[in-house]
């Protein structure tokens, strides 16, 4: 059986907020019920974390028109924080960032920002690919996946 869990907000409303106001998640029995409580918890450890996952999507068709890639990603089991280094390396729920290259350039950039979505504005016309990694506080891939598509160009 689920329970169902009406978000409230105190305070001036904007109509987003008002919205949200409105909103009834339904939550597993398992989760609801306290036994276990949620799957991750950010207040005490958690002991035998599940492996980080990363789920990429498809850049999006409209944006990609205009030669502006918008890639959709998800990371479960992992909290993309802006922390780096060995200090990271026994935080409970374990902490990462992502690395992300294109075309095989010999440099990347790591995303410390929660956004889930990749953006990359002025790709030229071609055949272009982006790999993505997640990775721990030290830069140790956990998993990655490569996403590759046609660029239209101006």
């Amino acid at each position: 059986m689920a329970r169902q869990v009406r978000v409230v907000r105190r305070g001036p409303e904007s109509r987003r907020e008002n919205a949200m106001n409105q909103l009834v998640k339904t939550l597993p029995e398992d989760t609801a019920n306290g036994a276990g409580a949620f799957p991750q918890s950010t207040v005490v450890p958690i002991d035998n974390e599940p492996t980080p996952r990363l789920i990429v999507g498809s850049p999006l068709a409209g944006p990609l028109t205009q030669s502006v890639v918008v890639i959709p990603c998800r990371v479960e089991n992992l909290r993309i924080l802006p922390v780096a280094g060995a200090a990271a390396r026994n935080l409970s729920p374990r902490v990462g960032h992502l690395h992300i290259t294109v075309d095989d350039l010999p440099w990347l950039w790591a995303d410390f920002g929660q956004s889930s979505t990749v953006v990359l504005a002025g790709m030229p016309q071609g055949q272009h690919k982006v790999r993505i990694e997640l990775v721990d506080a030290e830069g140790n891939v956990f998993t990655a996946q490569t996403v590759t598509f046609h660029a239209p160009g101006k």
